[in-house]
């Protein structure tokens, strides 16, 4: 992290494995970061939407798992997103 922070990078994805968590960290203006219910990059994403598929992604074969991945962004990410 603090080299991230050293960075500026605005936003962290943590996945914590033991936990079954996913966070998404922002930085904030005193150069700390703090989790958030909504992604900075994406605002239409939760750390919810995602740990499913972090979670799954060992489960089955790469070729499967980003096929079913495409879909879910095409079918229920891409309509979420406000123009």
């Amino acid at each position: 992290m603090r080299q991230s922070r050293e960075l500026g990078v605005p936003e962290v994805w943590i996945y914590l494995a033991r936990k079954g968590m996913l966070e998404f960290l922002h930085l904030d203006e005193d150069g700390r970061y703090s989790p958030r219910s909504v992604s900075r990059a994406f605002p239409f994403l939760t750390p919810a939407d995602v740990l499913p598929w972090v979670a799954a992604s060992e489960d089955e074969p790469d070729n499967r798992w980003t096929r079913r991945l495409r879909n879910w962004v095409r079918e229920e990410l891409a309509p979420r997103r406000q123009p």
